[in-house]
């Protein structure tokens, strides 16, 4: 009889191991392969008021929207609750910026299993005209 709680507690905790594994791959994995599409399709390129002078950042309202949508698309398989920020700044002297800027951070932390606390975050950036840098 010992033998057989002892078994079924065995198979219960490893059952409950795997399952939280499970939700913090997909947490993890939804954070950290965000589409490069999401912010290719948020930088402006083009602004007639700064003509020549004009360096490509992102739209701030797009981001918002996009990455709410993300989230809640495919996030709430895995968790019940979750929070995340989005930071926009300077990658040049790192202060806060209110319009037109080329780095965004985006973190996520959530409670995996009601134990595990998960925190990370992703950093994207526009480099020059031509490239940009993804992640960090």
């Amino acid at each position: 009889m010992i033998n057989l709680f002892t078994f079924a507690l065995v198979v219960t905790l490893m059952i409950n191991f795997f399952l939280g594994s499970i939700s913090l791959q997909g947490v993890n994995r939804t954070l950290i392969m965000l589409p490069r599409a999401l912010f290719e399709s948020a930088v402006v390129t083009f602004d007639e008021e700064m003509g020549d002078d004009f360096y490509p950042y992102f739209e701030e309202r797009y981001i918002y929207e996009v990455i709410e949508e993300y989230f809640r698309e495919n996030l709430t398989q895995y968790v019940p609750s979750y929070r995340y920020g989005i930071l926009f700044y300077q990658e040049d002297d790192l202060s806060i910026c209110r319009n037109k800027c080329q780095t965004v951070k985006i973190s996520l932390e959530c409670k995996i299993m009601g134990i595990y606390n998960y925190q990370n975050a992703m950093t994207y950036s526009l480099l020059t005209k031509e490239e940009y840098y993804y992640g960090r």
